[in-house]
């Protein structure tokens, strides 16, 4: 009796459990996961930015230049699609003329 009780912790622990709870228990073990590769990342660019000043420096720039680019080319995409509405409505104008 006392090997019977014995045994049953060394049993698949999963085997009475429905896969979707198994899948979702996964989901959960990769979401904290990625939340720990996430946190270690942003500890790491913590520790980088307080021992040196000059990256926050680099990055702020890079920021700038990043945003500066961005709005460039949402403004040509813009300037496109209204190119393109001229564009289709002189083709209409000259196809009813």
């Amino acid at each position: 009796m006392a090997e019977a009780a014995a045994s049953s912790p060394s049993e698949d622990i999963t085997e009475g459990v429905p896969s979707d709870v198994d899948k979702e228990l996964e989901k959960m073990i990769d979401d904290m996961e990625q939340v720990s590769v996430q946190l270690t990342c942003m500890v790491t660019d913590m520790v980088i930015l307080r021992t040196n000043p000059e990256v926050m420096k680099s990055m702020k720039k890079m920021e700038d230049g990043y945003l500066r680019c961005k709005s460039s080319i949402k403004v040509a995409q813009q300037e496109s699609v209204e190119c393109k509405a001229n564009v289709s409505a002189c083709n209409i104008n000259q196809a009813m003329d």
